[in-house]
């Protein structure tokens, strides 16, 4: 990835230190901006999510 990606920031929220962004920085000046919302934590996932049909 060193070949295309010269920099990663993560944003974390405060209060529950979760992170909340990434941007990743292109050698071109570029950006890739990745942002969560409506977040589950540990919340139970069918195994038929995980089966290749």
């Amino acid at each position: 990835m060193k070949e295309f990606i010269s920099s990663m920031h993560l944003y974390f929220d405060k209060k529950n230190y979760q992170v909340t962004k990434i941007k990743m920085l292109e050698l071109s000046g570029d950006y890739t901006l990745i942002e969560f919302y409506n977040r589950k934590i540990n919340i139970e996932i069918p195994k038929s999510k995980f089966m290749i049909k």
